[in-house]
């Protein structure tokens, strides 16, 4: 199923993101826990994405209960200061999803956060319906 880009919205794509979420009581009522990490691995081989191409990637990953958003803010803006490249992710986002993404610094557009969002969702939904694996 090929969704045309020319004719979804930004709305509509945030809608069908916010529809792919699923919450804890669903994760325990249909034991999904401990097959997270087997779907992102065959998520990212539809995507064609190996893992020795994310093992190459410098990561920081902060966790914790307060204070990651600021943290996180702060280590991007000392990077760049100092001419590296950056990606960040963060989650949750305050306004709208496409905040929880930045490129060195910047916001995606709107146009940039659909295509890429469909692009994404139209291989791995494909994936997914053509695979011989158990869904989960």
């Amino acid at each position: 199923m090929l969704i045309c880009l020319s004719i979804i919205t930004d709305k509509e794509a945030i809608s069908t993101l916010n529809a792919l979420q699923t919450n804890q009581s669903s994760l325990r009522s249909t034991d999904q826990r401990g097959k997270s990490i087997h779907n992102i691995l065959r998520y990212l081989s539809f995507l064609n994405v190996q893992l020795d191409q994310i093992d190459k990637l410098n990561i920081i990953h902060v966790a914790g209960t307060k204070g990651k958003g600021s943290t996180c803010a702060f280590a991007e803006s000392i990077l760049r200061q100092y001419g590296y490249k950056t990606g960040f992710f963060s989650s949750p986002h305050l306004i709208e999803a496409r905040e929880r993404i930045r490129i060195n610094g910047e916001l995606l557009s709107k146009e940039k956060f659909v295509d890429y969002f469909w692009q994404c969702y139209n291989v791995i939904h494909d994936g997914v319906q053509n695979s011989t694996d158990e869904v989960s």
